[in-house]
């Protein structure tokens, strides 16, 4: 009797125990080699710190919307609003290999359901850190590269994605157009000084995307136990050059925008 009772007893505490509940990936930034149940991982981020600024007279100022600034066509500009959307941010090796993020995201398509890497950041003049999403790899890395758009995979979907994700057809900044034309990649609305009215540009459609492949200033090393940070420049002043709001076409615009937008970038050490 008292041997079935011990039984009973040790099958009883058996039971009981559950383990230790932690993150069993050795990849995660909060890893626990003594749990016995794997949850709650939590990952190394990719990010970007962004700088936007103006060079006007050879100087180099900081970037605010609302302000006035001289563009080299001589306008006198006022930028009210300028969301922007940028994608997949990937780092490069010296052999050319790439690491992305590890998180993905399916979008319901016309022709179904689509599976992309889910990096996607909406940003404007005031954004100062953009977060891309997990990353769980290591190395030395010598350029990045990214697009100012929705590359084409991700660009057509219905949008029912939550309001607070970049390419959700609810997201405060409005920059899903529908799913035949996609995203607007690029939205700024200008005033000229002194007038009352302003215009509004956008960049959207598949050919107006804009891929970026830049150098780092100094190679990045991504060793265990670290974000993946880097720092991206966006010279409003490149966008904006050789363009006359006052009298040129608004498509003619819209072409000079998607021309400057390949100059408008630089990396930057953080």
């Amino acid at each position: 009797m008292r041997t079935l009772f011990l039984l009973a007893a040790l099958c009883s505490m058996a039971a009981c125990y559950r383990g230790k509940e932690g993150c069993l990936d050795p990849r995660a930034r909060n890893y626990d080699a003594e749990a016995d149940r794997n949850c709650c991982c939590l990952y190394y981020r990719m990010q970007a710190e962004l700088s936007h600024v103006f060079v006007q007279n050879g100087d180099t100022l900081p970037f605010a919307l609302g302000l006035p600034y001289v563009s080299d066509s001589g306008d006198t500009i006022q930028v009210l609003s300028m969301p922007y959307l940028l994608s997949d941010l990937r780092l490069v090796r010296g052999d050319g290999s790439e690491m992305r993020v590890s998180n993905k995201l399916s979008l319901s398509t016309a022709n179904g359901p689509v599976v992309v890497p889910n990096s996607f950041v909406s940003a404007d003049p005031g954004t100062l850190l953009a977060d891309f999403g997990d990353v769980s790899s290591t190395g030395t890395f010598e350029r990045v590269r990214f697009y100012l758009g929705v590359f084409p995979a991700a660009n057509h979907h219905d949008g029912n994605l939550p309001a607070a994700h970049p390419l959700s057809a609810l997201h405060p900044r409005g920059m899903y157009r529908s799913e035949a034309e996609g995203h607007t990649f690029l939205r700024p609305e200008i005033r000229l000084f002194g007038d009352s009215l302003a215009r509004t540009i956008a960049l959207y459609g598949d050919a107006q995307l804009v891929p970026f492949d830049l150098a780092l200033p100094q190679s990045l090393v991504l060793a265990d136990g670290a974000d993946a940070r880097i720092g991206l420049r966006f010279d409003c002043s490149r966008l904006f050059s050789g363009i006359s709001f006052r009298n040129d076409a608004p498509e003619t615009i819209v072409d000079k925008l998607h021309l400057n937008a390949a100059d408008c970038f630089q990396t930057y050490i953080p």
